[in-house]
């Protein structure tokens, strides 16, 4: 089976997990497809203490949004229970954190799954409508995290999501 790229998400018809390696990442690379209402579950793989922890809960009580932790041994080993079905949304391969990559790994065997990313090189990757308002809404959601973008605008100025299914007209 080949596989064929679509560009918006609005074109799959399927609930849609977000896989975020850290909270913060699901608002950063994903923001304007969560405020769609499109999205069902956020799957947080590690959550270091309990004020990100805090944090991602407030982002996903706020968006309404399934709030889940597992490590990526236990997906890789389990699955993802109810969610497994979904469209999966994945950090993209080109992105430089270690367990960033390791996520990027668990759509290998999946029929529908995506990629989010902030690089504008990955060539999907636009500038976001409003760069201020999305910076405030990471502010308030992460204030523990606000120092990263601080300084480093492509937290939040650019994202995009891409879409891999398979081909109906392939076999």
């Amino acid at each position: 089976m080949s596989n064929r790229t679509i560009f918006t998400p609005e074109l799959v018809n399927a609930s849609i997990t977000i896989i975020a390696p850290h909270p913060d990442d699901e608002l950063i690379g994903c923001l304007s497809l969560i405020e769609t209402g499109r999205v069902d579950t956020v799957v947080y793989l590690d959550v270091p203490n309990e004020i990100r922890r805090q944090e991602a809960r407030t982002v996903c009580h706020a968006f309404s949004l399934h709030y889940k932790e597992m490590r990526i041994e236990d997906i890789l080993c389990q699955g993802l229970g109810p969610t497994s079905d979904n469209l999966l949304l994945l950090p993209s391969l080109l992105d430089g954190h270690i367990l960033h990559r390791r996520a990027h790994m668990l759509g290998e065997d999946k029929p529908l799954v995506g990629y989010y990313s902030t690089r504008m090189q990955d060539g999907w990757v636009r500038e976001v409508y409003n760069p201020e308002a999305k910076r405030k809404v990471l502010d308030y959601y992460y204030p523990s995290q606000s120092s990263l973008w601080q300084y480093d605008h492509r937290y939040f100025l650019f994202e995009g999501v891409i879409i891999r299914c398979p081909d109906p007209y392939q076999s």
